[in-house]
């Protein structure tokens, strides 16, 4: 092969040198006798002659030299050439090697997220199950129509029983005044009673089962919610209900309303259009927050009915729950229970998982509670 050829050529070479040092030796050495004796002139003679004969020998080593070192130089062109492919071979080596290790992580990484899907999905099967169990135990349409109907009754005659109640302690504090014990007397205290009763049992039926989640706290607030979810379940369980659609058929935006929060969102994309109807006063952040719920299908809830536990806001900083508007109030070994203002903000769930570590399950909360929270909580 090429090595070897390499290695008889320089042989070669370094013969024909070591046989032409020898020659010069000789001619010097010749010369030197010749000068130091006149009597050595014949052989001096001889060695010329000698030399003669010698030269063409030291011309055919220098010329065969001059040919192995032409061959030299394209076979060390070769070994260039081999040394380079060697070196660009070890380079694509290393990059597949890398390329193997980086989709050998990607599958390890893609595995533990199928796992943890199939926990989540179920965990979703039980919580549904759970859910299809309440939705079981709750009053039929029927028996909350009929309550929300007799709540209406009950709130006028309540009105008018008020009414009457201070008209009737007006007359008692008089007929007290001049100590007369009449019949009318009488009668009014037992009407003071009656409007006492008929205010316990107004507050017992505002308490039962049947009235919006969350626990509003005003009548209005109350009926609002009524139309939200009346509007959701007009719409239909599997039709995907925008929070558009659920306001405007509960009556609480127009058509017009709704194109132009709409307009405004498209010429800013981060507000949220929930944002831009209560800044335009065209809903309030009641019907915000209720169709919000609705539309995601998790619960809606006042702040102030929540238990808010230490434990679970210290696992969140003030700087992400100011940026993403949202509390953690209740914490569990595998998840953490937050109430946020906006439950379409995925990257707000993300960054929450990832700080805590948990799986988020998350409730719906006005703008204005969220308000108060976070400068109570996160002040």
């Amino acid at each position: 092969d090429s090595g070897e050829e390499d290695a008889t050529a320089t042989a070669q070479i370094q013969e024909l040198e070591a046989t032409i040092l020898k020659l010069k030796e000789d001619v010097t050495q010749a010369e030197q006798q010749a000068r130091e004796s006149a009597d050595a002139s014949n052989d001096l003679e001889a060695l010329r002659t000698e030399l003669d004969k010698t030269r063409p020998k030291l011309e055919d080593a220098e010329a065969a030299l001059v040919a192995k070192e032409g061959e030299i130089g394209p076979l060390q062109k070769t070994i260039d050439i081999l040394r380079t492919e060697h070196s660009t071979l070890e380079e694509e080596h290393a990059v597949l090697k890398a390329n193997l290790e980086k989709q050998q992580q990607q599958d390890t990484a893609h595995s533990e997220a199928i796992a943890k899907l199939e926990r989540e999905l179920a965990e979703k099967g039980e919580a549904l199950k759970t859910l299809q169990t309440e939705r079981n135990t709750l009053p039929s349409p029927e028996v909350v129509a009929q309550l929300e109907e007799d709540l209406a009754g009950a709130q006028a005659a309540r009105a008018a029983a008020e009414e009457s109640h201070r008209a009737m302690e007006a007359t008692l504090k008089e007929e007290r005044a001049q100590h007369k014990q009449s019949t009318l007397a009488i009668q009014l205290a037992d009407a003071l009673k009656d409007a006492e009763e008929m205010r316990e049992t107004l507050n017992a039926m505002q308490s039962q089962p049947g009235a919006s989640s969350g626990a509003p706290s005003s009548s209005d607030d109350a009926e609002l919610i009524a139309r939200i979810q009346g509007a959701a379940k007009a719409l239909g369980k599997g039709s995907k209900r925008s929070i558009g659609e659920i306001l405007i058929v509960a009556d609480v935006i127009s058509e017009e309303n709704l194109e132009e929060a709409i307009a405004e969102q498209r010429s800013n994309p981060q507000q949220h259009l929930g944002a831009i109807l209560i800044d335009k006063g065209y809903a309030s952040d009641v019907a915000v927050a209720q169709s919000l719920a609705l539309q995601c299908k998790v619960p809606y809830q006042r702040i102030d009915k929540l238990s808010i536990e230490s434990d679970a806001t210290v696992l969140l900083n003030g700087r992400l729950a100011q940026q993403h508007r949202c509390i953690p109030f209740k914490t569990e070994e595998d998840r953490v229970h937050v109430a946020m203002s906006n439950p379409m903000d995925l990257v707000a769930i993300e960054d929450i998982e990832r700080a805590t570590g948990k799986q988020v399950e998350f409730v719906v909360v006005t703008e204005s509670d969220m308000d108060r929270a976070l400068a109570k909580h996160y002040a």
